[in-house]
């Protein structure tokens, strides 16, 4: 009996040392994930926006943590905190979690004032709208944002709003609206010297 408390005695102490091993071991785990965290809030978020396509669980996590910041960040970093994981929930395919991000998205902007940022985040939100099949959501975004740039006269910010448009009224079947929506951005385009978008819409003209 003496030899078997012996024994049961040092297998309760491997046990410990087994355990305090396993739990620095997640510790240093633990660790070396927050040290690969980008560090600050600006850059998660560009982290967050780089991964959004190929790798968006990863871009959702990102995104939460800058959601989860105390202090709460800024409107326009919760804006683009908010924009990054509502669309990486629609690259998966998750469409109510798509559009309760977009609609948050939307409910931050009154507090960012007249700004291209303003009209970039309709945009986004109209975007995230528009991959997760809600066409009517987003076609209303994205006429609020061509408004909103046409009374800040921003003439830039309406190009690919326009095009955006035309590809909707297209998915809907109304081509002589996306017809005048193209043409309004070709003729934005040829004033502005920007032809960025000229290919894509006169691939899209053809079709229409």
């Amino acid at each position: 009996s003496r030899r078997l408390g012996i024994g049961t005695g040092l297998k309760q102490t491997m046990m410990v040392v087994r355990l305090v091993a396993m739990v620095f071991g997640l510790a240093s785990a633990a660790a070396a994930a927050a040290q690969s965290l980008p560090l600050t809030i600006d850059e998660r978020i560009a982290a967050c926006e780089a991964a959004e396509d190929a790798e968006p669980e990863r871009a959702i996590a990102l995104a939460q943590s800058v959601l989860d910041e105390l202090p709460p960040p800024t409107s326009t970093q919760m804006s683009g905190a908010l924009g990054c994981r509502g669309w990486s929930h629609a690259m998966l395919g998750r469409r109510e979690e798509a559009r309760r991000d977009a609609y948050a998205l939307v409910a931050q902007l009154p507090s960012l004032g007249p700004s291209a940022e303003r009209v970039r985040l309709t945009r986004r939100a109209g975007g995230i709208l528009h991959r997760g099949s809600d066409r009517v959501g987003a076609i209303e975004l994205y006429a609020r944002a061509v408004a909103d740039a046409e009374a800040q006269g921003l003439e830039a910010e309406r190009i690919p709003l326009l095009v955006n448009l035309g590809v909707l009224h297209s998915e809907f079947e109304e081509h002589e609206r996306a017809r005048v929506n193209y043409e309004q951005a070709l003729a934005l385009m040829e004033r502005l010297k920007d032809h960025r978008y000229e290919a894509p819409v006169q691939f899209n003209m053809g079709l229409t």
